[in-house]
């Protein structure tokens, strides 16, 4: 049994937002991997509606304000997030709408450059009380998962994190980097991916997680 510090809505408790369809219906095997996404939605809600039409779902969803909202119970299913590695990663949809014209002026959220892979956009960041979320979420899902907590090294380098696919590698040609298990975003198992940006890995990194 492992605790958690941080705001939850299970799927049993009023305002839920559980997936009904769009994963498979047997239970994840063994996770390896907790993969990090951005929703491009407004709010969880919005997200939760898009994937609903989308035919896709997630083990997570965290909103504007750091709640965080259990889309799904693993031991029923399994999500589509992720691609080829769904069968053995969990995943978190965290709100940000990214673009500029979406910033909210009443709320206003930090502006900051995406930088992955070299793209020098501006986009919107993240609420530190998102970035304060998703670090207790990842710690939370390692130990309750029994992943690792670290993040995806570039080829091996210490301390690199930030800008790199990783392409699927021969026998499998599923993604792995090498038999990675940790914590890791989007872009790093998808190169048309950019998700979730870089703001997340220094606070990831001064909490412990290794690289």
């Amino acid at each position: 049994h492992v605790t958690c510090d941080f705001k939850v809505v299970s799927p049993d408790e009023p305002g839920a937002m559980v997936f009904t369809k769009g994963f498979y219906p047997v239970p994840l095997v063994k996770p390896t991997l907790f993969v990090l996404h951005w929703d491009a939605a407004e709010s969880s809600r919005s997200c939760y509606d898009i994937l609903c039409a989308r035919n896709l779902s997630v083990q997570f969803m965290l909103d504007t304000d750091g709640a965080v909202y259990q889309g799904i119970d693993p031991v029923n299913g399994t999500c589509w997030h992720a691609g080829t590695v769904n069968r053995w990663a969990w995943g978190v949809e965290i709100c940000n709408p990214v673009y500029l014209k979406y910033q909210d002026p009443k709320h206003p959220r930090p502006v900051t450059t995406l930088g992955v892979r070299g793209d020098n956009s501006k986009i919107l960041g993240f609420y530190p009380e998102q970035i304060a979320a998703t670090v207790k979420l990842c710690h939370w899902v390692c130990e309750y998962a029994g992943i690792p907590k670290q993040l995806p090294a570039l080829k091996g380098k210490p301390g690199v994190v930030y800008n790199s696919y990783f392409a699927p590698a021969p026998p499998t040609n599923r993604w792995d980097v090498h038999g990675f298990s940790g914590v890791c975003a989007h872009y790093h198992q998808d190169n048309l991916k950019p998700d979730p940006g870089l703001l997340l890995w220094d606070a990831l990194v001064d909490s412990g997680f290794a690289i």
